[in-house]
């Protein structure tokens, strides 16, 4: 449930940011994207993009265009 901003215009500690997970930018410095196959958080500069897409790395990229290895087996 949302509140509004406590004292000084600071958000309560229950209401969390999210942060890139490689340079650790939150959502009020940049825009983050949820990658489709882990849910990591990863802004648009450290992203991996691929076909119009934008994943957390390159094996999360081919997983999801490629499928993964295991399941051929």
């Amino acid at each position: 449930m949302w509140s509004a901003p406590g004292p000084r215009g600071r958000l309560p500690s229950s209401a969390r940011l999210m942060n890139c997970i490689e340079c650790q930018k939150d959502e009020m410095e940049t825009t983050l994207n949820k990658c489709p196959i882990c849910f990591k958080w990863i802004c648009n500069n450290c992203g991996n993009q691929s076909m119009g897409r934008i994943f957390c790395s390159k094996r999360c990229a081919d997983g999801f265009f490629f499928g993964d290895e295991d399941e051929n087996e």
